[in-house]
């Protein structure tokens, strides 16, 4: 299992009781969505010019950041087409 809590993501492995933490994020992350084999992640941030990052969940080895596509915050993410692209949202303001 995967959660997240301000900048880390604490991955769980509840048969072994043992927890690893990605923490390449700098700012908020407040999205988050696994790929259909479950190796991939994709976390978003909230912030003024957000990143996302994609990342493998098993060796926590970053595979891309994505930057300054949105701005403000990136709320939906998912994966589809076989987990060859990502989908993204971001937030906008009035």
């Amino acid at each position: 299992m995967v959660y997240f809590t301000a900048c880390i993501c604490v991955i769980y492995d509840w048969k072994l009781n043992e927890q690893e933490h990605y923490l390449l994020h700098e700012k908020e992350i407040i999205s988050i969505c696994n790929s259909m084999n479950n190796e991939l992640i994709a976390t978003g941030e909230l912030a003024l010019s957000p990143s996302i990052h994609i990342w493998n969940v098993k060796t926590l080895q970053n595979l891309g950041v994505l930057k300054g596509h949105h701005k403000n915050g990136v709320h939906l993410l998912n994966f589809f087409h076989s987990d060859q692209y990502l989908a993204s949202c971001g937030i906008k303001f009035n």
